[in-house]
């Protein structure tokens, strides 16, 4: 019994095993597919991506291949002025044309890349790049050298065209191909040096008017100088300016305050013994005059402080010391406040404490006066 036992055990064994081995490659198999699921992804993008890059690139060459074509009109821009000269060697007719003509063959290489624009010279200008080689600017580039530098690019065209244009040289063919395209350069050129002549005849007429203009001109600036002297002198005359007033006649100046300093002792201050005076302006009562610019600041009270001392020669009259003057408040007007000092100088007040005089006890008194000026 034991060993049939043994025997299922172990051919049990191995089936319950197994699902643990399955879940494990499963497992592996289905990461490993995503992984290169997204590894196939990731490289399809990125070559997308290469791909995009490089038509992006490529965009640019075929500009740059857009960009040769000016270069043939440079060359059709210097080719009127070889043509221009062409017409004189027309009449001699040597075989020397073909020997430049090699002389400009050296630059084969440039003719794979030129060989487009044919296509293109038809369509923009007929027959401009062609003509080039017709009226042959070989034959008078060999003398002026820089010309034919730049033409080195039209003149591969020619190259293969020159077989043919040998028998068509001496014939008339090549040169009506030239001479209209000539004169339709020539035409803009044409009026430009018959407009010359008109503007020299219409200048001729035009040069005495321009001579009688200027001495037209003068009159006028003339004219125009009085008339602005005129007017500004109208407008001085409508305005009040300063310049206008004169000196008053006489004016009046009046002590309209007097107080005692803050810092000072209580004690008796000096008074003015006249309140107000009456001034003539002619220098006769008073060193002190009215200026014309007072007039602005009449009755704009002006402050002081003054020391009053006594009178040597008068012990009841004191007058105002040389040094004892400090302006407290100003009118803003320097005539004004210059006339008010003058007169604060000379004014006379009556010192305090006479008693005290005769014994020295109060030689002097400082005080605050307030001036005022108005029209006499």
């Amino acid at each position: 019994m034991t060993s049939l036992k043994d025997t299922k055990q172990s051919a049990i064994a191995p089936f319950r095993q197994q699902p643990t081995e399955s879940r494990r490659f499963w497992l592996i198999l289905g990461g490993g597919s995503i992984a290169l699921h997204l590894v196939l992804l990731l490289g399809l993008r990125w070559m997308n991506f290469r791909a995009t890059v490089a038509t992006a690139t490529a965009d640019p060459t075929s500009i740059e291949l857009v960009e040769l074509a000016p270069a043939p009109e440079v060359g059709e821009a210097i080719a009127p002025a070889d043509e221009s000269a062409a017409p004189l060697p027309p009449p001699d007719q040597p075989v020397a044309p073909s020997a430049p003509a090699p002389s400009a063959a050296p630059p084969a290489p440039p003719v794979p890349e030129i060989a487009v624009a044919p296509p293109f010279i038809p369509e923009p200008s007929p027959v401009a790049p062609p003509l080039q080689p017709a009226p042959i600017p070989g034959e008078v580039t060999p003398s002026p050298l820089p010309t034919p530098s730049p033409s080195p690019p039209p003149a591969p065209l020619p190259s293969p065209t020159l077989s043919p244009t040998p028998p068509s040289v001496p014939s008339a063919p090549p040169t009506p191909e030239s001479t209209p395209t000539e004169p339709a350069r020539p035409t803009p050129t044409t009026p430009e040096t018959v407009a010359p002549p008109p503007a020299q005849s219409g200048e001729s007429p035009s040069a005495p008017s321009n001579e009688s203009e200027p001495s037209g001109q003068p009159e006028q600036d003339g004219s125009s100088e009085p008339g602005t002297g005129e007017s500004q002198g109208g407008i001085l005359e409508g305005l009040p300016p300063v310049p206008e007033y004169e000196a008053p006649p006489s004016f009046t100046a009046s002590v309209i305050s007097v107080s005692p300093p803050s810092t000072d002792i209580p004690q008796q201050i000096a008074q003015p013994i006249v309140a107000r005076r009456d001034f003539l302006n002619d220098g006769s009562e008073t060193a002190c005059s009215a200026t014309p610019g007072v007039i602005a600041a009449w009755g704009t009270p002006v402050q002081f402080r003054v020391r009053v001392d006594r009178s040597s020669n008068n012990p009841d009259i004191g007058r105002v010391g040389s040094d004892g003057v400090t302006t407290l408040q100003r009118s803003g007007n320097n005539e004004y406040d210059a006339l008010a000092d003058c007169l604060v100088r000379e004014w006379e007040f009556r010192p305090p404490d006479t008693e005290a005089a005769a014994e020295n006890e109060a030689p002097s008194s400082e005080v605050i006066v307030t001036m005022q000026i108005n029209p006499g």
